[in-house]
């Protein structure tokens, strides 16, 4: 289905680009960017549970700073908070894919992400914080499932499949861990990544 599906995608993206009118080029690959990673979470989601690579011990300090030097240009709306290092038994892919996950929520949410990086008795966590306007209190319960979106605040013009907070928890319960998700008491929404520490 990938290989399938990724084929014609790349060549209608190489046709979009010959587009000579400049705002239907652009809306013709925005289409064709956001089917692309639909199908990569589409994919992603029928490959969970199965680790790529393997499970080797990292410092998920380090791990939040090298994800987050992929969103160069969104950089001054990002902060790491890190204090110490923070180690723990990961996959390093899939653990990077959940906190890009969640930072891109966050990003698409609000408009500055802090990802705080710390330890507890026993566990390590990643915590993603985003000022947005939240998600309602009845939605919290049903943001794993695959498809769900939190409609209202976060409505389907921003964007996404709802499938990044499905293929993030089954990255925490890889690791042994856990996702959970709340409403600040101060506004905004807020992503905890807990695992085992090393």
């Amino acid at each position: 289905i990938g290989h399938d599906q990724r084929t014609p995608l790349t060549s209608l993206r190489i046709r979009s680009e010959g587009e000579e009118d400049e705002k239907r080029r652009e809306a013709m690959i925005a289409t064709i960017d956001e089917m692309s990673l639909m199908l990569e979470d589409i994919l992603a989601l029928a490959r969970r549970g199965q680790a790529a690579g393997e499970r080797e011990e990292v410092d998920l300090a380090q791990e939040a700073a090298a994800v987050l030097e992929e969103f160069d240009r969104q950089q001054e709306r990002l902060r790491l908070v890190a204090r110490e290092p923070v180690r723990a038994e990961a996959y390093p892919v899939l653990w990077r894919r959940a906190l890009r996950n969640l930072i891109e929520n966050g990003l698409r949410y609000g408009e500055v992400v802090t990802i705080i990086v710390c330890s507890a008795p026993g566990e390590a966590r990643v915590i993603v914080d985003d000022d947005g306007p939240g998600v309602p209190e009845a939605d919290l319960p049903n943001l794993r499932e695959a498809f769900v979106r939190g409609e209202g605040s976060r409505n389907r013009t921003t964007g996404g499949a709802g499938l990044g907070l499905t293929l993030t928890d089954s990255v925490a319960a890889a690791h042994g861990g856990r996702l959970h998700l709340e409403n600040r008491a101060e506004g905004g929404f807020r992503a905890v990544l807990t695992i085992p520490v090393a």
